[in-house]
């Protein structure tokens, strides 16, 4: 019977050093895995900022580029502005010439018939 009960205490031994190393594994497995874990939500945390960095960059860029829009659209209304007036500047100009030439073939009209009464007066008065 006392070689029984020492076997049994020998198989008991044996059994709970077993689950002791099983749990020492399974002790060593949690310590892993809450490293990695928290390796997992460092990794996380930074990714998260970086993604707040590129958002803030796409927003900037963004910015930038709707005010480049901006300054296009200004630059070519300022264009388009410019060559209307210089086109009604052009139109006004053209249209004074053509005032000032029908007002100089008009004088010269008037001074050529004022010189023909002259010159028709002077020979009457030769006569």
């Amino acid at each position: 019977f006392r070689a029984h009960m020492e076997s049994q205490r020998m198989e008991f031994d044996r059994k709970f050093l077993s689950m002791d190393d099983a749990l020492a594994r399974k002790d060593d497995e949690i310590s892993r895995l809450q490293q990695e874990n928290k390796r997992l939500a460092d990794h996380k945390r930074e990714a998260e900022m970086t993604k707040g960095d590129l958002n803030k960059i796409k927003e900037s860029y963004m910015d930038d580029s709707r005010r480049h829009e901006e300054k296009e659209m200004q630059r070519a209304r300022y264009v388009e502005e410019l060559k209307q007036k210089m086109d009604d500047d052009r139109q006004r100009l053209e249209s004074q010439m053509r005032k000032m030439e029908v007002d100089l073939r008009n004088e010269k009209r008037s001074r050529e018939e004022a010189e023909a009464r002259e010159h028709r007066l002077a020979e009457e008065t030769k006569r």
